[in-house]
């Protein structure tokens, strides 16, 4: 059997997930015994998150207890499918502790695509798309002194971000999305996750900001909040359930039954990309940690990013 997720998939540039050379820079992965650091640039707190296996899907019983309203309509087979379980095993990597903030973004990119009534240095940024995210990722490598991730082809338009070709090095130095698997084992609490409901705990409140339990002006849109306004998960991660939903480098693709290690994610069949976690826009919701997708050049007030990178031997 096979696993979609669902989203949205009409756009029609390719993207490419493979391995490239660098031959311009010779920097080396950061050491496996390295802890927890702070980039030197934008000041990014990243949390070592120490590898393991675990499972990810829901069995037919899982889900007939999570999710009834799935087992009992006509579309069960699919939901079924989709969330079928399989092990998977990664090796150790960093994530950032926060999701990047607008100062830290602007620091790197030197512009604020945040809407001018949400802005606030310590508040998630906002208003960028997935290629902004990309972008993002290879300027802190190139100021990191490290490898970027990305090979970024914007010949045929550099405005029109749906013609920019995008090649992923996964084992390049420096700094890039989370792969699905990566953001879900990280929000689960890593080797010391306590199978918590929501990220860090079964009480929403406790670790995220929704639109329930959201403080603000009477009549108000709800805004998100400064990061780390709530308690951390079990590795220390903050907001991985709900400020902003944060884009990930996978497209929805198919995931067979089978063991994998260090999956890759998707390979450009499917053109949407997924993003994951919560938004303070939205109600509460019955499931753990949410997964949809949108189209990459889309830029909304609920989705940010978050960063990772590799660790050597």
């Amino acid at each position: 059997m096979k696993r979609m997720i669902c989203g949205l998939l009409s756009i029609s540039v390719l993207f490419i997930s493979c391995q490239t050379a660098n031959a311009d820079q010779t920097d080396e992965l950061i050491p496996s015994s390295h802890e927890d650091f702070t980039t030197k640039s934008a000041s990014i707190d990243m949390i070592k998150v120490e590898g393991g296996s675990f499972r990810t899907g829901l069995t037919k019983e899982e889900l007939e207890t999570t999710f009834p309203q799935f087992i009992t309509n006509q579309h069960q087979d699919f939901w079924i499918d989709m969330f079928i379980p399989h092990q998977v095993t990664l090796s150790t990597y960093f994530v950032s502790k926060y999701e990047i903030t607008q100062k830290q973004y602007f620091d790197v990119m030197n512009v604020n695509p945040t809407r001018e009534d949400r802005f606030g240095d310590l508040f998630p940024v906002s208003q960028v798309s997935w290629f902004d995210a990309i972008d993002f990722c290879n300027a802190l490598s190139v100021l990191e002194s490290k490898t970027p991730c990305y090979s970024i082809d914007k010949s045929q338009s550099e405005e029109d971000q749906t013609k920019w070709v995008i090649i992923l090095n996964i084992n390049a130095s420096g700094y890039r999305l989370p792969t699905d698997v990566e953001w879900e084992y990280a929000a689960g609490g890593g080797n010391k996750s306590m199978s918590y409901f929501y990220s860090g705990s079964n009480d929403y409140t406790e670790v995220a900001i929704f639109n329930e339990n959201y403080i603000g002006p009477e009549g108000q849109e709800p805004r998100p909040s400064t990061v780390g306004s709530k308690k951390a998960n079990e590795i220390g991660i903050f907001d991985m359930s709900g400020n902003l939903m944060e884009w990930i480098w996978d497209s929805p693709y198919l995931y067979s039954s089978e063991s994998v290690k260090d999956p890759v994610g998707s390979d450009g069949v499917y053109h949407s990309r997924q993003v994951r976690g919560q938004c303070i826009y939205n109600p509460a919701q019955s499931y753990k940690m949410r997964i949809s997708s949108n189209q990459p050049e889309t830029k909304q007030n609920g989705t940010s990013f978050r960063i990772v990178c590799r660790i050597g031997s």
